[in-house]
């Protein structure tokens, strides 16, 4: 049997589990595809390690520019942005929980938010969003199926408001935006990345000669 060797491209891998690796199975099929084997048992490898950098991240007014180093010669770095509010406070009662912020949030009805830190009833799944059904200025609502919870002190705060979205594109160390009043601040910038659940680190890339870079600057007051 003539077996020809093949090669995969860590870009067509899937993303890497939590211990950083590639989890994959083959098959192998003959060229009239006319006989097939069984899947191989499921196999993993490890991913590259993932090279932090430092980085500092500077309010101006209504400006924010995140600087960081990166002594390798990169094409283009994504930036990702993610704004939230520190909780205080939180219950549920007939299946509608309410958690208040430390201050006043600019969140509205309809926005897709994530929890963090708050309790197993009120933290948002990983890949999943609530829906914001209700604000006051230091509130947030959202439904919950659940039986009633008084309301607790959450300490230390647990976290709410938009999770990582991509902000942008840079062929340099640094990058700008506009900043979200009274809201804090994490960053995460990365070449080619994926999300690494429990993390929260983007990182990737296409180039396997180099070192994978991942950034992430979190907790920073706004």
């Amino acid at each position: 049997m003539n077996i020809k060797n093949a090669k995969i491209s860590s870009r067509n891998l899937p993303p890497v589990n939590e211990n950083n690796e590639y989890t994959y199975r083959y098959r192998i099929t003959s060229e009239d595809r006319n006989r097939i084997s069984e899947w191989s048992p499921i196999k993993t490898i490890a991913a590259p390690e993932v090279t932090l950098v430092d980085g500092d991240v500077v309010v101006s007014g209504n400006s924010i520019t995140a600087t960081w180093s990166d002594e390798n010669n990169r094409p283009n770095y994504d930036v990702f942005v993610k704004f939230y509010f520190l909780v205080s406070k939180a219950s549920l009662t007939s299946n509608v929980a309410t958690i208040h912020t430390t201050i006043d949030h600019n969140l509205v009805v309809g926005d897709k938010i994530v929890v963090s830190g708050v309790g197993s009833v009120f933290n948002t799944p990983e890949g999943e969003t609530h829906t914001v059904t209700a604000v006051t200025d230091d509130t947030i609502s959202f439904n919950k199926a659940n039986t009633n919870v008084a309301e607790f002190n959450v300490s230390p705060n647990g976290q709410v408001g938009l999770d990582y979205f991509y902000h942008g594109t840079t062929p340099i160390h640094t990058y700008s935006f506009i900043k979200k009043t009274g809201s804090r601040l994490a960053v995460a910038i990365q070449v080619e990345g994926i999300l690494v659940d429990g993390t929260k680190v983007f990182y990737g890339t296409n180039d396997t000669t180099n070192p994978l870079l991942a950034y992430s600057l979190v907790d920073k007051p706004l």
